[in-house]
């Protein structure tokens, strides 16, 4: 099929904010260049060139006294911030020209180790996004992946977690075994993951703190591919226990595990059902079927209780695209994303259930797949293929600038987008 070229960027037009660096000192450069690069991704603003002109109008010590509303939106102007290093504590003053009004941000005292330090960075720049636009925090964020490492003539596979702007990948998972898919839990350090350790697939529960790891259903046979609502009340997941790859949800309490039996959901005769994802509400899973001959995006209403003689009605979703792999709903609950061929490569496609219209996020020669958003629901990190090769890219859904995250040899893909930590 011809690629689905919808410019959706004129829906978000990223807003002017001028920012300017108070500090020349060399560790008050590396933390700005963290805060510029926050602010530079955060699908919201675009930074105005620097001027003289503009910097005399920030030279005086009383910052917020500088702030004249008149000047800046005469400049066209929507946002002005003052960056300071000072005694330890980074400070950003904001001006907002639209209101008015003005605010000082500060990180507490940092302690000159970067590692430590951005991380303070991150929840200032989370702080003034919500301040500005009431956007869900994603600086502050990580990203969990499997890693596929060759080791002679065998691979090893774990689980690694890495900040959403690529720094500090740490591996979570020790097992030297070969272990896939992990679904991080909203607002949790918990997560789902398969392992083969006991030979064929099975569903675990562990902790980003490595506190050991519980398996999570008791079902024969093979189970894939878990998924589970925003509201963190139910879990899907795919399973062979029938005789063929059937669709099963778990009612799921975070804190007592899983409450009742597993229930299938959705089968059809001589098919696969694969990659399950839930509304935030958990009131309704998009999966992905060849009931139709191709791999294809449906949605059912998730079942309650177990239905003995009937399995709910299907609706199809990716109508324009086919051969659709690895659907994820969005936290706002209004997009599907999935990776689809178009024109021979793998490329992600979103769903929007409002317009009930399918468009086009990425383009480029390598395949893509997997994806899955961050909790603003205006960003998306999914995996490229390229042979043995496989790494991680974040792109903002409008204006489609992918940033690659992971670097360095094995294959890191399967990622799950987890919340801002405190």
């Amino acid at each position: 099929m011809e690629s689905l070229q919808i410019a959706l960027s004129t829906q978000n037009p990223l807003e002017p904010m001028y920012i300017s660096i108070g500090s020349k000192e060399p560790y008050a450069q590396k933390l700005s260049h963290i805060f510029l690069y926050n602010m530079a991704h955060n699908a919201r603003t675009k930074r105005v060139p620097t001027t003289d002109r503009k910097e005399s109008r920030l030279a005086s010590n009383e910052l917020t006294k500088q702030f004249e509303r008149r000047y800046w939106s005469q400049e066209g102007i929507s946002y002005v911030t003052r960056v300071t290093y000072q005694d330890g504590i980074f400070s950003a003053y904001v001006f907002h020209t639209k209101r008015g009004v003005a605010k000082r941000f500060s990180t507490p005292q940092l302690e000159g180790n970067e590692a430590y330090d951005r991380k303070e960075i991150h929840r200032l720049t989370d702080s003034i996004n919500a301040w500005l636009f009431h956007d869900i925090p994603i600086a502050s964020s990580s990203i969990l992946y499997a890693q596929q490492i060759k080791k002679e003539k065998s691979y090893t596979s774990e689980i690694w977690e890495v900040d959403c702007d690529g720094h500090n990948p740490r591996k979570i998972l020790y097992t030297e075994g070969y272990c896939v898919t992990p679904q991080a839990i909203p607002h949790s350090s918990k997560f789902f993951y398969v392992t083969y350790a006991r030979g064929v697939p099975k569903i675990f529960l562990s902790d980003t703190r490595n506190t050991g790891s519980m398996q999570l259903v008791g079902l024969r046979g093979n189970q894939l591919l878990p998924s589970i609502s925003a509201n963190k009340r139910t879990v899907a997941f795919i399973c062979d226990a029938s005789g063929r790859a059937d669709l099963f949800v778990q009612h799921f309490d975070e804190k007592k595990g899983c409450i009742g039996k597993p229930i299938q959901a959705y089968s059809f005769p001589s098919s696969v059902q694969a990659s399950p994802t839930l509304s935030p509400d958990g009131s309704h899973i998009a999966f992905v079927s060849d009931k139709s001959g191709t791999p294809r995006v449906y949605m059912i209403k998730t079942p309650k209780y177990a239905r003995m003689n009937s399995l709910p009605a299907a609706t199809l979703l990716s109508k324009a695209c086919r051969e659709n792999t690895s659907p994820s709903w969005s936290p706002d609950g209004k997009k599907i994303a999935y990776s689809a061929r178009i024109d021979g490569i793998r490329q992600i496609v979103v769903y929007d259930l409002i317009l009930e219209e399918e468009w086009q996020v990425t383009s480029g020669p390598l395949h893509k797949e997997n994806p899955s958003w961050a909790p603003n629901s205006l960003h998306l990190v999914y995996n490229t293929v390229d042979g043995e090769s496989s790494d991680l890219f974040v792109t903002d859904i409008h204006q489609k600038s992918p940033i690659q995250i992971t670097f360095g040899p094995g294959k890191k893909h399967y990622p799950s987008w987890g919340s801002a930590q405190p």
